[in-house]
């Protein structure tokens, strides 16, 4: 029998029933890390967490090969002084669908730098969010997308200033 799939990043909520466990990240106080993610199975629901306490200063890079669909949902906080530069490698199939939840929340002094590069799928949809917090936070966004044929990639990015002298900026090409 045919089977009708509906995919939808619409609440976060639905996503957290079907993830089956949380990626916690701490960066410790005034240290410098490099971390790497890889996903562990081509179709699946994940939810990352990165702490970034005062002073440290992190470089992630996540890579993952999409098969019938991924929903993720990232969260990444950003202590005063701290920062954290996030890149994403996201490879579709040409049936595949991406719904991708990126939340970051910046502390006074601190840096949030999200890039993030997705290659193909049927759809993807993509909703990066960051508030700026204290005093001289401070995001950069860069996303970079190329599809095919009737690929459908919607990208959907803001910067919420929520403190004096914080500062944004938000790229995006595709082809």
């Amino acid at each position: 029998p045919q089977q009708r799939k509906e995919y939808s990043l619409s609440s976060p909520y639905g996503h957290l029933q079907v993830a089956q466990k949380a990626l916690v990240i701490i960066i410790p106080e005034n240290s410098i890390i490099p971390v790497t993610i890889t996903s562990e199975s081509r179709s699946h629901a994940e939810r990352i967490i990165i702490i970034a306490e005062a002073g440290s200063r992190a470089d992630i890079t996540e890579m993952a090969q999409v098969g019938e669909y991924k929903s993720q949902i990232v969260q990444i906080f950003v202590h005063a002084g701290a920062q954290v530069r996030y890149s994403s490698l996201q490879q579709g199939e040409s049936g595949s669908h991406l719904f991708s939840l990126k939340r970051g929340e910046v502390q006074e002094g601190g840096l949030l730098e999200w890039k993030d590069y997705v290659i193909r799928g049927k759809l993807t949809q993509l909703h990066l969010q960051t508030k700026l917090r204290g005093r001289n936070s401070r995001t950069k966004k860069i996303t970079l997308f190329a599809g095919k044929e009737q690929d459908q990639i919607d990208i959907f990015a803001e910067a919420i200033h929520g403190a004096p002298e914080s500062s944004s900026a938000i790229y995006g090409r595709g082809i």
